[in-house]
């Protein structure tokens, strides 16, 4: 089985009525980033301030997928943090541009699907902000996910990340829903579902994925998931191999 950054453990978290999240926002899972010192190449007084424009700067300045790396592991962590913060992203542009490296990093190399994996991984934070969640709707995001699971479909995190990334663009905005249907985005989310057939987030979050793209209207009866498990945590040595490939 295919592992990547989004494989390890996370808190059981039930989805007891699907329904009720056509009416308030989803429920982000307990995603666990790994031990990992991401940051250490980054300028030490732009992670000291917090700096996200100059972060946002300095991703677009550059094309090396270790700094995007080291960039993107900075804004996951700081878009997990608060509302403001994710608000700051969102206005400095940070969307397209974390776009904008999923687009130049799209080859089928495995840390090109790290870094598509913590890219979707950062967005899906990002819309937590009703304001970002306008912003990513008429952006390239949609576009971008969808590539990523089909140039990734045997990497379980890609397809975890991106089914749970396509629940947040369409969940309550008909115009996307219709552009997903419209790109095959059920298709995808179904070859993630039949390469994944025993991983837990990508089955439950893929299914999530699905009620939303279905036609007819939002009270459908709620689909019967099974409890998200704990996953096993992935071993710090296949972050260090990846660290290995990016220096490569």
């Amino acid at each position: 089985e295919n592992r990547s950054a989004s494989a390890f453990a996370r808190k059981g978290k039930s989805k007891e009525d699907i329904s009720e999240i056509s009416e308030s926002p989803p429920e982000a899972p307990a995603f666990v980033l790994p031990v990992l010192d991401g940051i250490t190449g980054l300028p030490a007084e732009i992670v000291a301030k917090r700096d996200v424009d100059a972060l946002v700067q300095l991703l677009v300045a550059s094309s090396d997928l270790a700094l995007h790396m080291q960039i993107m592991f900075a804004l996951r962590n700081y878009a997990t943090s608060d509302e403001n913060t994710r608000a700051r992203i969102g206005k400095a542009d940070g969307i397209q541009t974390i776009v904008f490296a999923m687009q130049i990093h799209r080859g089928p190399e495995p840390c090109n699907a790290l870094l598509q994996e913590l890219a979707m991984w950062t967005l899906w934070n990002l819309a937590m902000c009703p304001v970002n969640s306008v912003r990513m709707s008429g952006s390239s995001a949609l576009a971008a996910t969808l590539d990523a699971m089909v140039t990734h479909v045997s990497v379980a995190g890609v397809q975890e990340q991106g089914c749970w990334l396509l629940v947040y663009l369409v969940w309550n905005d008909l115009h996307c829903r219709q552009r997903a249907r419209l790109c095959s985005a059920q298709d995808v989310v179904y070859s993630a579902m039949c390469a994944h057939p025993h991983h837990q987030g990508v089955q439950q979050y893929a299914q999530q994925c699905l009620h939303h793209l279905e036609d007819g209207p939002n009270d459908r009866e709620p689909l019967n998931l099974a409890e998200t498990v704990p996953t096993q945590a992935l071993s710090q040595s296949i972050f260090l191999n990846s660290l290995r490939l990016l220096r490569k």
